[in-house]
């Protein structure tokens, strides 16, 4: 990240990454998410598309290295 996404993740609380995320997959989380209970929320964790395109997503991960 550079440091003005620094700054501007700081600032405003959240980070958006377009194209980063294929939108299937976006599109997938939204249902998943319309579908549980927020206590049910740590569910989408189970699911291998989500972990493969999101959690282990290569880009993601860089911005989440570079704010820790």
């Amino acid at each position: 990240m550079t440091d003005s996404q620094v700054w501007e993740f700081c600032r405003d609380g959240l980070l958006v990454l377009e194209g980063v995320v294929p939108h299937n997959i976006n599109q997938r989380t939204i249902e998943f998410f319309e579908e549980h209970s927020s206590r049910e929320a740590g569910l989408i964790l189970q699911e291998d598309w989500f972990v493969d395109h999101v959690i282990l997503n290569a880009q993601a991960t860089g911005v989440v290295r570079s704010l820790l």
